[in-house]
């Protein structure tokens, strides 16, 4: 009989057994009898209904290893399994063709039988759908524990930037003007090639000015950002403009006029 690897299925937290007796054993072994079940007094149960908001609760809140039922904190390659399970996937999932089951192929896996049989135990793993091609080696972890890094570092430069600024604050009359200047479609204008160009000028110099002052990627979504309010600007004066419609325009003031392209 070939001699099993010991190194394979072991995981640090777990005791080597001295022989396979004790599996076979354990295996064989009948269930504890229910009689001492009947020793408790009926008043000292819980009622069916808490027992079942218990329950209920306790399946919420814990999940539960699909390799051998001990308590999981949550995925591991693609299944919810505990610790030991996947650390032991992690060392075992390529040698899957070497490790050779002792007994019939189908052993029980379980929180006490888990490490006798590490044929049966990585057989299961990939059952429940656990995948050799998401373990990363030595390098891809490194890359991506600096990628993570990087977007943490990204994610705190964006909630301390105050870009919340951009729809909060009214406008001041000199700002209306801005907004005129940045409108070639004007009914009073008389050059409006002139009024184009210094639009694309001062789109330049915003976008110039964002990306010295932030990083490319947030100085992009920034300008993208004030150009959507210019437009949201633009389709809140058209709106008011039916409505003002059905006032005396001699009653608006003339910057107000020409701010929401009313003749």
């Amino acid at each position: 009989m070939a001699r099993e690897d010991p190194n394979i299925g072991a995981s640090e937290e777990e005791e080597p057994m001295n022989s396979l007796s004790g599996f076979a054993k354990m295996m064989s072994s009948p269930e504890p009898s229910g009689d001492s079940e009947n020793c408790t007094s009926e008043n000292s149960r819980p009622s069916e209904n808490e027992s079942l908001s218990f329950k209920r609760h306790k399946a919420k809140n814990t999940k539960i290893c699909g390799v051998c039922g001990d308590r999981a904190l949550g995925y591991n390659f693609n299944a919810v399994t505990c610790e030991s399970c996947k650390a032991f996937f992690r060392r075992n999932a390529f040698k899957d063709k070497q490790i050779k089951c002792l007994f019939k192929g189908d052993c029980i896996i379980d929180l006490r039988t888990r490490r006798f049989c590490p044929a049966c135990r990585i057989k299961k793993c990939f059952e429940i759908g656990m995948k050799r091609d998401m373990i990363l080696d030595e390098n891809e972890r490194k890359a991506r524990m600096a990628k993570v890094l990087q977007n943490r570092v990204k994610k705190t430069s964006v909630q301390s930037t105050p870009n919340a600024d951009i729809k909060s604050e009214p406008l001041d009359p000199d700002e209306y003007r801005v907004l005129i200047i940045f409108n070639p479609d004007g009914n009073n204008l008389i050059d409006r090639e002139l009024i184009s160009n210094l639009q694309d000028k001062y789109i330049n110099i915003l976008k110039h000015y964002l990306e010295a002052q932030y990083s490319y990627e947030h100085a992009h979504e920034y300008f993208a950002a004030i150009l959507d309010r210019l437009s949201e600007l633009k389709s809140v004066g058209e709106e008011h403009s039916r409505i003002l419609l059905q006032v005396n325009p001699c009653q608006i003031e003339p910057l107000m006029l020409e701010v929401l392209n009313l003749k």
